[in-house]
């Protein structure tokens, strides 16, 4: 999978937002180093961490977790992040994911927010709120360090996205 290491100040972006929806307990999936989850303790949030590729070796698109939590919160790989969507829309809670500001755009995206439920009626995506930050984030890329580029070497904006 791709790695995109979630800096605080990225994270810190969505804490109002889950403040004022009541959440209290957020499951992050794709934990990878902690450095999202460690934020959000920060914040006074009980988290749980899971990760496909460390430590618990727990895939987000299958696992059903045990434990209560209030809301997703990650930051997805990006190769496949209309799957987390798709995922998170069919389990239900409300969910906040970091992404690239296009990708609302684009079709596998747009389609992950429609659910089909198991009768095959199809349910209207939620309102999304899209946070878009006033300066550029610098998310650590495991070979490039705290920033993220494109091909042409220029720095890419990034925004967080909200479902309530």
């Amino acid at each position: 999978m791709d790695k995109c290491y979630t800096p605080p100040e990225a994270t810190r972006l969505i804490v109002p937002y889950l403040k004022s929806a009541g959440i209290k307990r957020i499951w992050e999936p794709a934990a990878g180093s902690g450095l999202m989850a460690d934020t959000l303790r920060s914040e006074g949030f009980e988290v749980y961490e899971s990760d496909i590729e460390t430590g618990s070796g727990t895939d987000f698109l299958t696992y059903n977790p045990p434990f209560i939590y209030d809301a997703v919160v990650t930051n997805p790989p990006f190769a496949i992040d209309y799957k987390f969507v798709e995922r998170a829309m069919k389990l239900g809670k409300p969910w906040a994911m970091l992404m690239k500001d296009n990708r609302s755009s684009v079709g596998r995206f747009r389609d992950a927010l429609w659910t089909r439920l198991e009768d095959g009626t199809q349910v209207p995506p939620p309102e999304l709120a899209r946070i878009i930050p006033s300066s550029r984030i610098s998310f650590k890329m495991p070979k490039q360090g705290w920033f993220t580029t494109d091909k042409n070497g220029r720095l890419i904006n990034n925004a967080a996205q909200f479902a309530t």
